[in-house]
């Protein structure tokens, strides 16, 4: 198995081009193209038409976006569409949600179809044909060839190690994932023991769906501290959070701020619902905090972050804690090239005595990759 790694590591791999780029390239070129989605997505879209195709402007239902300038483009409320589009627009949706979503396609859909254009033609865009692999091509894997070796010699488990190919394999050759996918991601029962005294920090809470998962995978636990900036995301938290039997709903604490290496305010872009992150190109200021101070007086069992890329400067911010209560860590890899080999260098580095395992879970895309750091006394091995 070691020497699959190599071989991998070693060959030359000239990845094909994503679907999206032979689909996008082969739309017709005199005619308007509106890219409904000023986010991360429509930026990679305009990134592959701006220089054949007639890009008139952005749409955006998010109205703090509505009159900014994206890519150079300015962004439009869907209303503005019929004055501005001179020829049947093609519009290009370009939206995470609506493609994991149901009510936010027909939501999106039926915007557009009130929005005033007689005729035009609408695209919904599969987000996972636009490239969400990792960049780790020919010189990422030789400058990383070593720290990647290491990191399958620390890896607990035959299942991780073939994990970690996998992955590498997927985002190396653009293709989809051919390993178990597991479920529930963050609670491993083959890896740890889920017990009824469990206080979990949820980092990165969303709109509560790890709290649903908490719920249903343990039959008690003692706390839950949730931690999520994004200000719609923290109020559907709190509503599905009311929701509960008030036995459940007393163990639940729900927090709106981000968490990071260092107490501060810092932007946070809220254009997009998933996947929103801390940037410097946010609209928003959210507080952000260090867990060493956020949980300095609570005894915790288990740490999970999904935090867009922001994981290995909240694990900084919560060394004390850590040290000093001995958790579970359920720490997302897949947001940046780097964390693969930053956060398990990071964790071995600080708590040698953790046992560390790969997970794959959700789909068969890039995302959702989980490395759980097990302390001695909870591992199943």
């Amino acid at each position: 198995m070691r020497a699959e790694l190599i071989e991998l590591l070693d060959r030359q791999v000239t990845p094909p081009k994503s679907k999206a780029v032979g689909k996008l390239t082969a739309l017709p070129c005199l005619r308007d193209i509106v890219i409904y989605g000023a986010g991360h997505w429509g930026g990679l879209v305009w990134r592959i038409l701006r220089n054949t195709h007639q890009l008139p402007c952005f749409a955006d239902s998010n109205p703090l976006r509505q009159g900014e300038i994206f890519c150079g483009l300015p962004i439009r409320a869907p209303e503005e569409l019929a004055d501005i589009c001179r020829t049947k627009p093609l519009i290009l949706v370009a939206i995470e949600e609506a493609c994991l979503d149901a009510s936010v396609y027909h939501a999106l859909l039926q915007r557009i179809e009130h929005c005033g254009l007689k005729d035009y033609e609408i695209i919904f865009l599969d987000y996972h044909d636009l490239g969400r692999y990792k960049n780790y091509d020919d010189k990422f894997c030789r400058l990383h060839k070593s720290a990647l070796i290491d990191l399958y010699a620390w890896l607990g488990d035959n299942f991780s190690r073939q994990t970690l190919i996998e992955w590498l394999r997927l985002n190396r050759e653009k293709d989809i994932y051919n390993y178990p996918v597991l479920s529930p991601q963050y609670f491993q029962a083959d890896l740890f023991e889920l017990r009824a005294d469990e206080v979990i920090v949820d980092c990165g809470a969303f709109d509560g769906d790890t709290v649903d998962s908490v719920i249903e995978y343990y039959k008690n636990f003692t706390h839950v501290y949730a931690y999520e900036p994004h200000p719609q995301a923290y109020r559907k938290l709190c509503r599905r959070v009311n929701i509960y039997e008030e036995d459940i709903r007393s163990k639940i604490s729900a927090y709106q701020c981000a968490v990071a290496a260092d107490n501060r305010e810092q932007y946070f872009n809220i254009a997009k619902f998933r996947g929103a992150r801390l940037s410097s190109k946010g609209t928003v200021k959210v507080p952000v905090k260090k867990l060493d101070d956020l949980l300095k007086s609570v005894r915790f069992t288990l740490l999970k972050m999904d935090i867009e890329g922001s994981e290995l400067a909240a694990l900084r911010g919560a060394e004390e804690v850590i040290k000093n209560n001995d958790p579970v860590l359920c720490i997302c890899l897949y947001h940046r090239e780097a964390d693969i080999i930053d956060i398990p260098a990071w964790i071995r580095d600080r708590f040698p005595r953790y046992s560390l395992y790969l997970r794959k879970h959700a789909n068969r895309y890039a995302s959702e990759l989980v490395l759980y750091a097990i302390p001695p006394y909870r591992g199943r091995f």
